[in-house]
């Protein structure tokens, strides 16, 4: 049996392709790789600048056992990560607490985390406590209130 050129010229032509394939989609896979850690780093330095911005703002605030305030929101965080959730949860996870609990401005958390997030902690804000931070008075107590 003779094997002439022109029969093996097909078959590399074919194997050439189905390299030439594979290289370009381990090449993909590369970028895509490069692009999810490029991904992971971002959202890293944005959570620990919003965990940073969560600290300042709770500032010596404790919980009833003594622990520092922050322990409670960095508790939520961990728990919706590890349940799989976006980086954009674990912010507003971090600043739940922060419109009626502390002196922090809508604009703040925007400059951080945008405008989404902001959203997501305005809804989780309780709407008396938040109103009062905004208007910086003391409260009136039940017991004190006079009843015309």
């Amino acid at each position: 049996m003779r094997i002439f050129l022109n029969d093996i010229y097909p078959v590399k032509k074919y194997v050439l392709q189905i390299s030439v394939g594979y290289k370009r989609k381990e090449d993909s896979s590369m970028e895509e790789m490069q692009t999810k850690e490029k991904q992971i780093v971002y959202d890293q330095a944005l959570y620990e600048k919003a965990y940073e911005f969560a600290k300042k703002k709770h500032g010596t605030q404790k919980r009833i056992g003594g622990d520092p305030y922050i322990t409670h929101p960095v508790a939520v965080a961990k728990i919706l990560k590890k349940e799989g959730y976006d980086i954009e949860y674990l912010i507003v996870a971090l600043f739940h607490d922060l419109l009626e609990d502390t002196d922090a401005t809508e604009d703040e958390i925007r400059s951080i985390a945008g405008e989404e997030v902001l959203q997501a902690v305005k809804l989780l804000t309780k709407e008396k406590a938040y109103e009062f931070a905004k208007k910086k008075c003391k409260p009136t107590s039940p017991a004190s209130a006079k009843i015309p």
